[in-house]
């Protein structure tokens, strides 16, 4: 059985699907939520047929990017349309989201302030007290300054299990791991490959690969495949800091 939920938070949005697989038990659906960052719901389709129109088609007559699996999602399951963010930026309203608290409970009030040490997440519950596997993929942007801000295992895993891919911020467009180490590069950033060649340049024949949505998505797959390997339930988070600017895109997307 499948159930779905699409909602929207702020200029952020998130997806709910709620994946219940006959192997577990009903009572601990897998969770996973994808967090994109700067989304305008009007590029939704589900959420234009909701507006209609006069205010879904604001950049002009059928301007417009169609998304059918996301719609899919909404069609076959929820949608919600009257969820709000408690703040119009990015570390106050993700640490509302992670911890349900308001952002001046968590320290991470403003941007870049880290969340205090001792909140307690979902991820945590989830964990300690239902047995999930749990893993957290992409911008996390709660511990402070630091950028990117690889932090895997550390004592601020805040309840995730797996955090390998988890990085504090910055609006990275590839990833790979180089020499055991994660890397992230920005578009048109200089690679340090003795080449001179430019991030986009390396990976033009590895786009769907390495770009940062694509990498970001097939990471969370993983963690939640050997969490089933495991035969537990799982949450996972999977957060791409697309379509925040720079607004460049990899194809054929960039052509749409």
């Amino acid at each position: 059985m499948f159930q779905f939920w699409l909602s929207f938070q702020g200029l952020t949005y998130f997806l709910l699907p709620h994946l219940v697989a006959s192997q577990y038990d009903t009572d601990k659906p897998n969770l996973v939520v994808v967090y994109t960052d700067e989304h305008n719901f009007r590029t939704i389709g589900a959420y234009r047929e909701l507006l209609g129109k006069r205010h879904s088609e604001i950049w002009g007559d059928d301007v417009v990017v169609e998304t059918p699996n996301l719609d899919r999602l909404a069609h076959e399951g929820a949608i919600f349309t009257s969820m709000y963010t408690v703040a119009p930026l990015c570390t106050p309203s993700r640490a509302s989201f992670m911890t349900g608290l308001y952002p001046k409970s968590t320290g991470a009030w403003l941007n870049h302030n880290a969340m205090d040490r001792d909140m307690t997440t979902w991820a945590q519950i989830l964990r300690q007290k239902r047995g999930y596997y749990t893993g957290y993929v992409g911008k996390w942007h709660l511990d402070g300054n630091e950028k990117p801000g690889w932090n895997p295992n550390s004592d601020r895993s805040f309840g995730f299990t797996e955090n390998e891919w988890r990085y504090n911020r910055g609006h990275w467009k590839f990833f790979e791991k180089l020499n055991g180490e994660q890397e992230a590069y920005e578009w048109d950033q200089v690679v340090n490959d003795n080449t001179g060649r430019k991030a986009y340049e390396k990976f033009a024949n590895s786009m769907e690969t390495n770009y940062a949505t694509d990498f970001l998505m097939d990471k969370g797959i993983d963690v939640m495949r050997r969490a089933i390997n495991a035969n537990d339930p799982f949450a996972v988070m999977i957060s791409i800091p697309d379509p925040h600017s720079p607004n460049i895109v990899r194809p054929p997307y960039d052509s749409m």
